[in-house]
């Protein structure tokens, strides 16, 4: 059975450091595409003219909303108020998807999480799949399989 055991446990290590690597790698910058893409940071560059004032508030809320989903910053009652409707779905969607140390007042970063203990965010980031999937945007593979 010892050497039955070992390919298998050797097998099980391999895949769970992919898996951590993977998150690592990958969430926080499929994390902030998803955020672009729902703000239409695309369409807005090529709407908005160069240089702008429009054009460098719509980028300074996008900074701003990305601390927000990151747990950079908790916003208050005021600020929350403030996030046009699409903004609060994807404030919602976010903290919906993250696990319960990543949101709050005395929440971790993201950023921090995914560098300190990256499993922890593995079932967000396959839920970030899914709303991937569910705003018909296009598809990552959440668990990579080398061939």
């Amino acid at each position: 059975m010892d050497a039955d055991q070992q390919p298998i446990n050797y097998l099980a290590t391999s895949i769970m450091t992919n898996l951590k690597v993977n998150v690592q790698e990958h969430f926080m910058q499929m994390l902030l595409k998803y955020i672009n893409l729902r703000m239409d940071k695309k369409g807005n560059m090529k709407r908005l003219p160069k240089w702008s004032g429009a054009r460098n508030a719509f980028f300074a809320r996008l900074s701003w909303i990305k601390g927000l989903c990151l747990s950079e910053h908790v916003p208050t009652e005021e600020e929350y108020a403030s996030l046009s409707d699409l903004q609060q779905e994807l404030l919602d969607d976010i903290l919906t998807i993250l696990p319960p140390v990543a949101v709050g007042a005395d929440a971790e970063p993201v950023a921090y999480l995914v560098t300190v203990d990256a499993m922890v965010l593995f079932p967000a980031y396959c839920r970030l799949l899914r709303l991937y999937e569910y705003h018909g945007y296009p598809q990552f593979q959440a668990i990579p399989l080398r061939s």
